[in-house]
């Protein structure tokens, strides 16, 4: 039972470090996460990007490929994001694969401030990849949250290029504000 009269130190709150931006699934049917996503909820169209390139990826200390496919869409200023691991290797998205929240994410001005801080609360690295296409400096990172969590995961996300990540994000938000039920998955380059 919590003490609900004493007052506790506040540590430097996770929150501080950004907005979330993305909640993201890895469903057991990715085609009907699609399904639910698009004709149940009304989020559409989800962008899909088949074998996401990644130049470099940790899972747990070892350096492994991991092949996945996502697609992505905007619920005004949180994108959902769908992911489907195509191979076996290990992974986070092997940990937690459940129709449940997989990891939220937050985009950070400065990774290794942000890293610093999730392992100070007790949020340890499980999976960092880093650099992608046109993007060297490209980094996330996926934490650990432990037991009584809403996810498995926070993934901290830097991108070199903010201006570039706003712009798809906007991009995206104007083709959902249009979408008139028409092609509910689309490739990601028709964005």
């Amino acid at each position: 039972m919590i003490n609900r009269t004493m007052k506790l130190p506040l540590p430097k709150r996770i929150e501080t470090l950004g907005s979330i931006t993305q909640i993201a699934y890895v469903p057991k049917d990715f085609d009907a996460a699609l399904r639910f996503w698009t004709e149940r909820v009304g989020v559409g169209p989800f962008f899909c990007v088949e074998h996401v390139p990644v130049e470099e990826t940790i899972y747990r200390g070892l350096p492994t490929r991991v092949d996945i496919s996502l697609a992505v869409s905007q619920w005004g200023d949180v994108q959902i994001e769908l992911i489907r691991q195509n191979d076996r290797a290990a992974s986070i998205y092997r940990d937690w694969n459940s129709d449940t929240m997989h990891h939220i994410q937050v985009a950070v001005p400065d990774y290794a401030a942000a890293a610093k801080l999730c392992e100070e609360r007790g949020f340890p690295l499980a999976m960092e990849c880093r650099g992608a296409p046109g993007a060297p400096d490209f980094r996330v990172g996926f934490f650990d949250l432990g037991d009584c969590a809403p996810a498995g995961f926070l993934e901290l996300a830097y991108f070199p290029d903010p201006g570039g990540w706003r712009a798809m994000v906007e991009r995206i938000k104007c083709q959902v504000s249009s979408w008139d039920g028409q092609e509910p998955v689309r490739p990601f380059d028709k964005l």
